[in-house]
């Protein structure tokens, strides 16, 4: 999916707005379906007054403490698009994810080390021959 500045958007799925009236609700449900933010606020509030209010009202607040509320930057990969969902779902999976990112950094640097500190490899007369 792109968005209007054909740049690449990641951030798919069914968030709370951070810019809503109230908690983002209907404007993250808007959001997702590509339907203008007015009917569904709309349909909210007939729904309310035709159901008494309570249930209505019940619904949202679940929907409210259900729905990830949006991330406040953009997605700039698919990665992190994939690390935020995954983070939101479960933080100990992250955390796991994080670490074997870092572990497999780690052993890139190490390799990196190891090159320019070997005596073999007379990094000194090279550099000097620039």
């Amino acid at each position: 999916m792109k968005t209007s500045d054909n740049q690449p958007n990641f951030q798919e799925g069914l968030f709370r707005s951070r810019s809503g009236i109230f908690l983002g609700v209907c404007k993250g449900l808007a959001n997702w379906t590509n339907i203008s933010v007015v009917w569904v606020r709309a349909s909210f509030v007939i729904l309310a007054l035709l159901s008494n209010l309570f249930p209505v009202f019940l619904v949202y607040v679940i929907l409210a403490i259900v729905m990830r509320p949006e991330p406040v930057l953009a997605f700039r990969s698919e990665e992190e698009a994939e690390f935020y969902n995954t983070y939101g779902g479960s933080r100990l999976s992250a955390l796991q994810r994080m670490q074997s990112i870092m572990k497999r950094l780690e052993t890139r640097v190490q390799r990196l080390e190891d090159a320019v500190t070997d005596p073999e490899k007379d990094w000194d007369r090279r550099f000097r021959n620039i």
